[in-house]
């Protein structure tokens, strides 16, 4: 008896270990919600991308692409993109949630451009399809529809409005040149706009997020494999 409570105290304290680990490993590689990035590591990523835009507001960059694709065939490209130097920070098709961010990537617009979201799951159900919005539904109908939870939405007048019918769905929105939003066929091949995740970003200006992430992974693996040996 003695001895299967020594092994249960010893358990428990590496559990605790492994817990204290894990915030610690939380803390230092991402940073809170509320904390200030630090503008070297910024412009570490800046350097390195020059075609990038930081914007922060979100703590996100941007970029909108010249390339013509299906809205398919953009966002899987926009998944597909890294920021060099941060292998880390992977893109998405352009989530836009304030007048601001608005603002900032009509700035960056050449022609109209994919956004990350579509309705043809439910038809007027538009939602984001990627992180941090994934899945989240912002607007409900068509034109004389309603946002949804207090989303920002920049719709043109008149939109979304199915044009083409039935035979040929609009299920997803690309920002106008002017920055107004309207829905489109998925088979439309259009620019889009790629947005790289501030929720992400590194405080660490030398961006070792990788190697650090490797030594915290051992070191919680050690702790697993102690208590499996106890178990």
């Amino acid at each position: 008896m003695q001895e299967t409570n020594l092994c249960v105290e010893t358990m428990l304290k590496l559990i605790d270990q492994a817990e204290t680990l894990i915030k610690e490993g939380l803390i230092e590689l991402f940073p809170a919600p509320n904390e200030e990035v630090d503008p070297e590591a910024i412009q570490y990523i800046l350097d390195r991308n020059p075609a990038k835009a930081y914007f922060a507001d979100t703590n996100n960059f941007y970029q909108n692409t010249p390339d013509w694709a299906s809205w398919d065939d953009a966002r899987t490209n926009a998944r597909n993109a890294g920021l060099e130097g941060v292998p880390e920070l992977t893109g998405h098709l352009a989530t836009i949630t304030s007048q601001e961010e608005n603002d900032f990537v009509e700035a960056l617009l050449t022609s109209s451009s994919w956004l990350g979201c579509r309705d043809d799951d439910v038809d007027g159900e538009w939602r984001w399809v990627d992180v941090p919005e994934a899945g989240k539904q912002f607007w409900q109908g068509e034109a004389a529809g309603t946002a949804v939870n207090g989303f920002y939405t920049n719709w043109a007048p008149g939109e979304p409005n199915q044009f083409f019918g039935a035979a040929d769905p609009e299920n997803r929105a690309h920002m106008r040149a002017d920055g107004l939003w309207n829905d489109l066929p998925t088979d439309r091949n259009l620019n889009y706009i790629i947005e790289w995740g501030g929720d992400l970003l590194i405080t660490n200006p030398d961006i070792n997020v990788s190697s650090e992430s490797v030594a915290y992974r051992k070191q919680y693996l050690e702790l697993i494999g102690e208590i499996d040996n106890i178990t």
